[in-house]
This record gives C-alpha cells, sequence and structure tokens, in this order.
C-alpha cells in the first residue's frame, strides 16, 4: 500500500542539522534494528479462528481477509475487514473507523482483500463476535515472503529499511510502515547491488549493509530517513503499543 502520507513534516532547520550525519545516522539504524524488540513486550501469535480465547488480551490475529465492508451511508462509516469466512460466519474482524481509514492512500476495504494480515490489537467482543478496533495504521501490516529471517520486523525496522531503500533509490513507497511486493523486490535488487547472497530476508548481513548505504545518502535523504522513524515510534506511543 501506498502511504507516504501518514507521515509528514517540515523540512525546516535541516541544513542546521550537524555535518557527521552518517555517523549519527548509522548509528541511529543500528541501534533501532538491533534493540527496538527488545523495547516492546512480546505479543502471542494466533489464528483469527483463536480469537474469542483471547478477549480482553493484546495479541497479534495472522490470517486471510476474505470478506470487506465500507457501510459509507451509515453515520459512523465503518469499515470491516472479515477473516477466513465472510460476515457473518467470520471467527475474526478488524474494525476500521474514518478517522484512521482516511490515513489509508488506498481504501481499506479493497485494497486488504484477499491478502494475508497480521494485526496487533486487544481483542474485544461486539454481539459475542470477537475483533479488534483499529487505532492507528502500524497495527495492520500485510504479510509478504520471509522478510525478516529469524524474526519480524517491527513497525520502525521497517518503516527505517524501506526508507533507506528508497532514498539510495529503489523503487518502492515507504511512508505507511506496510511491506510489499516492491519492498521484497527492492531488498533483493539492494541484496544484488551490494554482491549479497541473494535472500527475501532482511537479515544482519543485508542491514549492516543497509547502514553502511546511509553514508551515501544526500544530506536530505538523512534527515528523511531519521524523520520517518521518529515520526513512526511517535505513532506506536500514540497508539499505545509503546508500552
Amino acid at each position: 500500500m501506498r502511504g507516504r502520507a501518514s507521515v509528514s513534516c517540515s523540512t525546516r532547520g535541516v541544513a542546521r542539522w550537524p555535518v557527521r550525519w552518517p555517523v549519527v545516522l548509522a548509528a541511529v539504524v543500528a541501534a533501532a534494528l538491533f534493540t527496538l524488540p527488545s523495547a516492546c513486550p512480546a505479543r502471542k501469535t494466533i489464528e483469527p479462528s483463536e480469537a474469542a480465547a483471547y478477549v480482553g488480551e493484546e495479541v497479534t490475529v495472522c490470517g486471510e481477509v476474505v470478506d470487506t465492508a465500507y457501510l459509507a451511508r451509515s453515520s459512523s462509516r465503518p469499515t470491516f475487514l472479515n477473516f477466513e469466512r465472510p460476515h457473518p460466519e467470520s471467527p475474526f474482524t478488524v474494525v476500521i473507523w474514518p478517522t484512521v481509514r482516511e490515513r489509508f492512500d488506498e481504501p481499506p476495504h479493497e485494497y486488504f482483500l484477499g491478502k494475508t494480515l497480521c494485526v496487533d490489537g486487544r481483542i474485544t467482543l461486539y454481539k459475542g463476535k470477537p475483533q479488534i478496533v483499529i487505532d492507528g495504521v502500524e497495527q495492520i501490516r500485510v504479510e509478504a515472503s520471509n522478510v525478516s529471517g529469524d524474526r519480524e520486523l517491527s513497525y520502525e525496522e521497517r518503516i527505517l529499511v524501506m526508507a533507506v531503500l528508497g532514498n539510495l533509490g529503489y523503487d518502492l513507497e515507504y511512508g505507511s510502515g506496510q511491506w510489499t511486493e516492491e519492498a521484497d523486490s527492492a531488498v533483493l535488487k539492494f541484496q544484488e547491488d551490494r554482491e549479497l547472497d541473494p535472500d527475501p530476508a532482511v537479515g544482519a548481513e543485508t542491514l549492516r549493509e543497509l547502514g553502511r548505504a546511509v553514508g551515501d545518502l544526500t544530506a536530505e535523504g538523512q534527515a528523511e530517513v531519521l524523520r520517518l522513524f521518529l515520526f513512526g515510534l511517535a505513532q506506536r506511543e500514540e497508539s499505545g503499543f509503546g508500552q
């Protein structure tokens, strides 16, 4: 999903930032990519069919969206993503209210249909059916191929990796933090250009090379990478998922 509109801020003052940008940003990249997971509590990953057993708990639900609805004529205008089976037999539903829906650059009910998603949040019940009500776009991610090796990249890490790749000139959109097929292709092309073993996983070797590549970015590109990363952290804190 193309979602750069979800993160925006002024570039005023960038020229006054320290000249030793590559050193500062490389340190931020390294710290973020290798220490962020420990800052977030582990969240159990479950299937949609298990959601009813975890009401009131913070979990990650992964499964296929087989049915969606956008009630545009309703006063509350909700968007529903139904997992595994169409409504009303779906064992789990994601609810997106308009204030969050407007942060997506493509209609969620169209973009997510048929895709396998992982969704972070607290399971609640509505008319006896388990659901997660989304507070921020960072709670939803599309499951691509093995993009992260032994563990899954966090929302902030995905923004960081994709922002570095994008500013290096690879063809992908990266502001939303949602991993796409474009991101897979960019990773493989970066590995080829850097003479790394081709692998869709963003492992330690690729991450280290991305850290070195920060020095190849322009000052404006470096500023954007750090800005997006910090705004990603802010979104996580505002949604309550940094606690």
